[in-house]
């Protein structure tokens, strides 16, 4: 259960998050909250706390109005997260392998 957990988010958190950055160049604020509230519920199954703690205060930005404010926490998730590194893509091919 757990590999297949595994395999589902490392193949659709770097999805979601491109639907995130999306959202915000079109300053759509109800999209920005649900892919950043996606993002979380996937990341916090595997304790990615600095990501967690960031997509949550791009949700808390969005649902405030400030976009620009959720603009800069996106900019800190990116940097901090491993969505989609490079480690992160072998792991998901090495499961998808396994058969999952």
């Amino acid at each position: 259960m757990l590999i297949t957990t595994a395999t589902i988010v490392v193949e659709d958190a770097p999805i979601e998050l491109q639907q995130l950055v999306a959202a915000l160049q079109r300053q759509d604020a109800a999209k920005v909250q649900a892919s950043a509230h996606a993002l979380m519920g996937m990341l916090t199954t595997f304790e990615q706390s600095a990501s967690v703690s960031g997509l949550q205060r791009i949700e808390q930005a969005t649902i405030n109005g400030d976009l620009v404010a959720a603009q800069s926490h996106l900019v800190k998730v990116r940097t901090q997260s491993k969505i989609s590194s490079p480690r992160s893509m072998q792991l998901a091919d090495r499961l998808s392998r396994s058969g999952g």
